[in-house]
């Protein structure tokens, strides 16, 4: 059954309460299910900051990208995982959620 993508995580840096600009786009393939530019506020530890995406339709058995890239000038380092790997049971253990590196990733 199909489901919904509320928010992603995100990194913030060192300094707290630093704004960070980013675009965030979710795709189907090559189509662009979910586009936004927002800001968001450094906590100033490792904790990942949640980001509202507005409840993006996901698919079962379907690959999605999330693609996010922080706005120019560059708030100094992020704290980061390691290359977006992870499995994520959702909070009522109907599905896992797979997080892998893109094809298409400029960090790893």
């Amino acid at each position: 059954r199909a489901s919904k993508l509320s928010e992603i995580g995100l990194y913030g840096t060192e300094t707290e309460e630093e704004k960070i600009i980013v675009d965030i786009e979710v795709k189907k393939g090559e189509l662009v299910v979910f586009s936004k530019t927002t800001k968001y506020r450094s906590a100033g530890n490792d904790v990942p900051i949640k980001i509202p995406v507005n409840d993006v339709p996901i698919e079962p058995d379907t690959e999605y990208t999330v693609v996010v890239k922080i706005e120019p000038p560059f708030p100094g380092n992020t704290f980061y995982g390691f290359c977006g790997v992870e499995n994520v049971e959702s909070s009522d253990g109907k599905f896992l959620v797979k997080f892998h590196t893109s094809d298409s990733s400029e960090n790893c």
